[in-house]
């Protein structure tokens, strides 16, 4: 503290003599020689220099102080070694890992390790991205070598988690994948055993299972043979010793079957009593664990698939069941397609009772494409009574286009004598329609194509979930790549930050060097906050809470603004924190994807019409507290003035899959699923548009005191 004072009272003697030996010279100038002032003026500069190279070098050495201390607080694993792998020092994340390693300073480095640092050494190569796998963790290294020193310094990162996000992204693009292929097979199925003895192979792979199989139950249900069968390798084949097997032997498994479609048996050694003859079969087998799910048609069990584990025991997966489960129906689907089409090419005196309770669409044709008969569905499909069809072509029901196409498919049938299976599309009223469509010949005696037997599927609502279903993987995907990429940015952002709040606590007040430290860290916490806003989509679904909707649209906001402002569209918020809303009780991100919709929408309308800036390309947001039959709610308004909503089709806006945007741009599930969201938070939403002139969107969701009572609430607001 003395050293300090004696400093100061130094500096301000500097200081004075300096500023009075430039004010003397001032005052004097005309009696002093010419080379005697400008020997002065010398002077005092090279003073007033020296005084400044001491404050310069003062502030260095508190830099290079906090630059010196900035290894120690580094939360990743920091090591210094020599050329033969000794390590000479370890920051304290590194003198962790390094007790893990059973290491210690002084010592070799691990030998998983030190051979990377000795090939570094040699060759005086940086080394990156060197994956290091320790017990139940995985380090990322990068090994640089000092120049012109026998050192060498390592650089690491525990990238544990971010494997197992990798491993798990893998795994479910691995089920899409094998879903997707199981599924195209029996879609277009040419050979069944094929179909069924690649897809075990696909599941039973993916599932790391033992064996995977299909047994058919046959003679009403009596005796069930294993059809099918896919083993690992190594493991052997059981599939001769399970033919023509009573299925009264196994009365567990029966009774089981009736009651449920899944059978799960983590240890076999752990079964019920009751299960001894199963028991004895398993162990027979060498199985440990075992997973059974029924197959069933029209609700008749006709087999089951399976999956076994000869390795050692354990509980399977929820994505095994899943995937057994959709490998079931799929087989369950198929076999009853195939029961139809052999019923209806053998069996004429069934065929009416058929046709007419099938739920497919049926039509006959004659050899020059004119209907003749149908069933009840496509009757009513077509708008027409089953009879009306006679005489008629697909041009009197279909556009022109489709008619065609339908026309040329019917001749591909007639001249090559084979079955088909076709996806025809079409629009009407706006909205896309897609049509699975199976034809194939009918033949006389002789063999003479004679006409044309066809079932036909709406699988427009298929197609479109399967469309929605690709988009929400990508938009896990991006998800996820945004929560990793959001974790490294986040850790030299707090770096930067931390850096800064140093440099400012350390800057003089009004200094230059405050100002800079203090934008970078505010700009360093601007970039947090984003982060964290995207990695909320990545984050697993989560229960209700009490939400405060100004946050919710805040949020909203921060991920959209900037779109916005880049379509010049200005938005106009009569909502803020001071309006004290009451809090509501809902699923945050539910709402918050209501939102983003709605405002979506607002945008695509204002495009339309104003394609630059126009100071009607308006988004207005409003809120307020109303009271509905003595309930409380909160009213949320979304207005644009863009091209509005055709009055001719107001009553279908919340319908699945209609959309007024062109074909590629609009799935028509954005305001239907909106719709489902607010009714199922016992909320409502409205929509009041004129064409061309605006579009004013209500949503109103009880508050959390009203929600106690929702199903009263809703009642009530349906009735307001």
């Amino acid at each position: 503290m003395k050293k300090y004072f004696m400093n100061k009272s130094y500096k301000e003697k500097n200081n004075n003599l300096i500023s009075k030996s430039e004010r003397l010279l001032s005052e004097n100038i005309k009696n002093i020689p010419v080379e005697v002032a400008e020997n002065t003026r010398r002077l005092i500069r090279r003073l007033n220099t020296y005084q400044i190279c001491l404050s310069r070098q003062k502030q260095l050495k508190v830099k290079i102080k906090s630059i010196a201390a900035f290894p120690e607080k580094n939360p990743c694993p920091l090591l210094r070694t020599t050329g033969d792998g000794t390590v000479i020092y370890a920051n304290p994340s590194g003198k962790a890992l390094l007790q893990d390693w059973y290491c210690d300073i002084g010592q070799f480095a691990p030998d998983f390790l030190r051979q990377h640092v000795i090939t570094t050494f040699h060759t005086k190569v940086v080394k990156k991205n060197i994956e290091i796998k320790h017990g139940n963790q995985i380090f990322s290294f990068t090994i640089v070598p000092e120049t012109n020193t026998p050192y060498i310094n390592l650089y690491g990162i525990d990238i544990t988690e971010h494997k197992q996000i990798e491993e798990s992204l893998k795994f479910r693009i691995n089920f899409e994948t094998t879903v997707a292929n199981i599924s195209r097979r029996f879609t277009i199925l040419q050979n069944f055993d094929d179909a069924v003895t690649k897809s075990l192979a696909d599941i039973g792979q993916l599932s790391k299972a033992s064996r995977a199989y299909l047994f058919f139950l046959r003679d009403d249900g009596k005796f069930m043979d294993n059809t099918h069968e896919w083993c690992s390798e190594g493991v052997s084949s059981e599939i001769q010793h399970l033919q023509n097997i009573p299925f009264t032997r196994f009365p567990w498994l029966m009774k089981s079957f009736q009651n449920m479609n899944i059978i799960q048996i983590p240890d076999v050694s752990k079964v019920p009593e009751e299960a001894y003859a199963e028991k004895e079969e398993f162990e027979r087998e060498n199985i440990k664990s075992i997973l059974l799910l029924a197959i069933r048609v029209g609700g008749e069990l006709i087999g089951f698939v399976g999956f076994d584990n000869v390795a050692s025991p354990g509980t399977w997966r929820n994505e095994d069941i899943n995937l057994l489960g959709i490998t079931a129906e799929i087989i369950g689907n198929t076999i009853a397609r195939r029961r139809t089409e052999d019923a209806l090419r053998t069996n004429e005196s069934k065929y009416r009772l058929l046709l007419e309770n099938i739920p497919m669409r049926i039509f006959y044709k004659d050899r020059n494409s004119v209907y003749i008969a149908c069933n009840e569905n496509y009757a009513k499909y077509l708008s027409i009574k089953p009879e009306e069809i006679t005489g008629k072509t697909d041009y009197d029901f279909y556009p022109k286009e489709l008619a065609d196409q339908c026309r040329a498919n019917d001749r591909v049938v007639i001249e090559s004598g084979k079955r088909i299976d076709v996806e025809e599309k079409y629009f009407k009223d706006g909205q896309e329609f897609i049509i699975h469509t199976i034809k194939v010949p009918i033949k006389n005696e002789n063999s003479t194509v004679v006409g044309i037997l066809g079932s036909s599927l709406d699988v427009t609502e298929k197609v479109h979930l399967e469309r929605e279903a690709v988009r929400s993987r990508h938009l896990v995907l991006l998800g996820e790549l945004a929560a990793g990429v959001a974790h490294e940015i986040n850790n030299p952002i707090t770096g930067v930050v931390n850096c800064a709040q140093i440099l400012l606590n350390k800057s003089r007040e009004g200094s230059m060097e405050k100002d800079l430290a203090g934008r970078i860290i505010k700009e360093g916490d601007r970039v947090a906050t984003i982060v964290s806003k995207l990695l909320s989509f990545a984050r697993p679904k989560e229960k209700r809470n009490i939400v405060s909707v100004y946050e919710i649209l805040s949020d909203t906001l921060l991920l959209t603004r900037k779109q916005l402002e880049n379509d010049y569209i200005q938005l106009k918020l009569d909502i803020s924190k001071d309006l004290h809303l009451p809090e509501i009780f809902a699923n945050f991100h539910e709402i918050q994807q209501v939102f983003m919709n709605i405002i979506s929408n607002a945008r695509y309308a204002l495009n339309q019409k104003y394609s630059g800036w126009h100071e009607n390309k308006i988004i207005e947001i409003s809120g307020e507290k109303i009271t509905i039959n003595r309930h409380s709610y909160i009213r949320i308004t979304f207005c644009d003035h863009g091209t509005g909503i055709p009055a001719g089709i107001k009553g279908k806006i919340v319908s699945p899959f209609f959309t007024t945007k062109p074909p590629g741009r609009g799935t028509g599930l954005g305001l239907n699923i909106s719709h489902k969201i607010i009714t199922d938070h016992s909320g409502k939403l409205t929509i009041d548009s004129v064409e061309g002139e605006y579009t004013r969107v209500c949503i109103t969701l009880p508050t959390r005191n009203s929600y106690i009572g929702s199903w009263l609430c809703y009642i009530s607001l349906i009735a307001g």
